[in-house]
């Protein structure tokens, strides 16, 4: 089953006049939706060949406030197989570069404060994922996930009380660390689809919903790189009770700052353990 959006069955039209002009799904219908937003947006998908299913409203303010988010996500999950995929990763990479300085720099530079580069005989440097930009286009991107889970799951936006835990993991299984026990109700995965076609090699998703729909979590692997884990609840204090605050609580309305409305009390960092991605031996033009 794929949640959201119109299915297979439905064309562009259609799709249009049933989301456009609804409540945004990432500001609690604050502003009315503009836009049709793709979660997770088309540059994730390689060539942008991506299947329908996941399409929310949205207001062209909250769909503007991700957009570099979701192209260094683009960036962070690929894993280039063709010179075809080279030459795509290579022009979103430039694109990153062109409209946030300093990010695609900081990934490929080693702090020397961390001592010897981790690195195995005759492979090159991992990428280092620790650093302020970097996990701040990663945690905005996991955040956004959230309230697009939580539309998908209630078929409603989040309300105005309402809040988003969203974590990003350097591996595929990081949630089954981060939440066990959680992760044992989570029902089969799933991917998108159009008739025989899907992506299921470049993203799958899992979820779970209280029986009331007032929390829901959510798991989306993208290839083999990375995974998000959100919870979203009605109540935002009730999050507080997940983790302690350690990875910051997003209100409706807070994608377009970038910045969430309860700050985590650890500093939202990594362990030492996930600092780093890689061997980046087949990132282009580092």
């Amino acid at each position: 089953m794929v949640l959201g959006g119109g299915g297979p069955s439905s064309g562009r039209g259609r799709l249009k006049d049933r989301l456009i002009g609804q409540p945004c799904a990432y500001c609690a219908g604050a502003r009315v939706s503009t836009t049709i937003d793709h979660m997770p947006a088309k540059v994730v998908f390689l060539g942008k060949h991506r299947p329908r299913g996941l399409e929310f409203p949205s207001c062209e303010e909250c769909n503007k406030a991700t957009s570099n988010a979701e192209l260094f996500a683009a960036v962070m999950t690929r894993e280039p197989a063709t010179p075809e995929d080279v030459e795509e990763l290579r022009k979103l990479m430039q694109g990153v570069r062109d409209t946030v300085p300093g990010l695609m720099e900081e990934l490929f530079a080693y702090p020397p404060w961390l001592g010897p580069i981790p690195v195995a005989l005759g492979q090159p440097p991992p990428l280092y994922v620790a650093g302020p930009l970097v996990h701040h286009h990663m945690r905005l991107f996991a955040a956004k996930f959230g309230f697009a889970m939580h539309h998908a799951l209630t078929g409603v936006p989040l309300s105005a009380m309402g809040g988003v835990l969203g974590r990003w993991f350097t591996e595929p299984d990081g949630a089954h660390r981060e939440l066990p026990n959680t992760m044992k109700l989570m029902g089969l995965p799933t991917t998108l689809a159009q008739g025989v076609k899907t992506v299921r090699d470049q993203f799958e998703y899992q979820t779970y919903s209280s029986k009331t729909l007032e929390l829901n979590c959510s798991v989306i692997r993208i290839r083999k790189s990375i995974s998000l884990l959100a919870v979203s609840a009605t109540d935002r204090r009730s999050l507080f009770k997940v983790n302690n605050n350690k990875w910051g609580i997003w209100a409706p309305g807070d994608l377009v700052a970038g910045i969430p409305s309860v700050t985590p009390t650890g500093g939202g960092g990594f362990p030492a353990q996930q600092r780093f991605m890689g061997p980046a031996a087949s990132v282009p033009d580092r």
